[in-house]
């Protein structure tokens, strides 16, 4: 299961739906997948705490950013741009 569908689910949960009821010819979780992409988008910039908190592992700011970068862009999956091409992460760290 994709991240964007976890938190759909439990975002539909969360509303006290069941997830898995139709709805418009789909599951109700599915209703909730451009919210559940908002909230996993707003994550991608970590709080300094989060920075913080990793760097307090070991690691280096700006791999620890990268790696952020990377796995929330994996959750977003592919995002097109207007042009049909990949939207590439903008941040040079």
């Amino acid at each position: 299961m994709e991240m964007i569908e976890r938190v759909a689910r439990e975002l539909c949960k969360s509303d006290g739906h069941p997830e898995n009821i139709q709805y418009e010819g789909k599951p109700m979780w599915a209703s909730y997948s451009d919210a559940a992409r908002a909230v996993i988008k707003v994550m991608r910039e970590p709080t300094e705490s989060m920075v913080k908190a990793w760097l307090g592992s070991g690691a280096e700011s700006v791999t620890a950013r990268r790696d952020w970068y990377a796995m929330i862009d994996a959750a977003l999956g592919p995002t097109l741009t207007a042009a049909g091409e990949s939207e590439a992460c903008d941040k040079p760290w």
